[in-house]
């Protein structure tokens, strides 16, 4: 029963976290503050971190990874068959 509960708070959580999204909210005022302001020095830590998560969560690809696409065989195109229509529209 208990994990149940867990379960479902644990699903409204990430519910409310996704719609009221204070991330995306703490990174937009961060970046509408004002150069040099009190406030602009406040974000930069806010924006610091959003980096980082962005480096973490979404890492480069290496170079190996980008030119991996080279190295696969192309698939070779289907070949049309010229009697196909004749051949679906037999009973």
């Amino acid at each position: 029963m208990t994990q149940t509960l867990l379960f479902g708070a644990g699903i409204a959580l990430g519910y409310l976290l996704r719609y009221w999204s204070p991330v995306g909210r703490a990174v937009s005022w961060a970046r509408c503050q004002e150069r040099g302001s009190a406030a602009w020095w406040l974000a930069q830590p806010v924006l610091a971190v959003a980096v980082v998560a962005l480096f973490v969560g979404h890492p480069r690809r290496s170079r190996r990874n980008v030119r991996s696409w080279r190295v696969e065989p192309p698939l070779a195109a289907p070949r049309l068959d010229p009697e196909w229509l004749d051949k679906r529209r037999a009973p």
